[in-house]
């Protein structure tokens, strides 16, 4: 009996001849679907990456806030050197008044210098405490 044959050729993706599926040859398969294997590689690559990144975050949060406490001594003495200088140009203002001695000059001088690096702990004090809330998002809750 004659027999006859018919081929059907169905493309499976979109392609020029000659070339390879886009989709099989750039792996553009979610990578789950790739190889399980590879996969949890990156799952556990992910959560390497995200474990470091905490761990950076934690250590510079635990050096400004070290940074605080250092800075919060420092404002102590400095109050203590700023009262100790007004005392002391109270004292030469007298002694200067009364034409005993002349060194108000260097009084006045030695108040403004512990003035002025009062202010600049007060500014490195508010910068830290700035950075510490942008770190642990208190600043969001404000």
């Amino acid at each position: 009996t004659p027999r006859s044959e018919a081929y059907f050729v169905f493309p499976l993706a979109q392609g020029t001849p000659g070339k390879q599926c886009g989709l099989a040859a750039t792996g553009g398969y979610q990578p789950s679907l790739r190889s399980p294997w590879l996969a949890a590689a990156e799952l556990m690559e992910n959560q390497a990456l995200k474990a470091k990144l905490e761990l950076e975050l934690r250590q510079q949060v635990l050096e400004l806030w070290l940074e605080q406490n250092t800075l919060r001594r420092r404002l102590k003495e400095l109050r203590a050197r700023e009262e100790y200088r007004d005392l002391y140009l109270d004292r030469s203002r007298t002694l200067y008044e009364l034409e005993r001695t002349s060194d108000l000059g260097d009084a006045m001088v030695q108040v403004s210098a512990v003035r002025l690096e009062l202010a600049k702990l007060q500014y490195q004090w508010m910068l830290n405490d700035m950075r510490l809330k942008v770190l642990t998002s208190e600043w969001l809750l404000q």
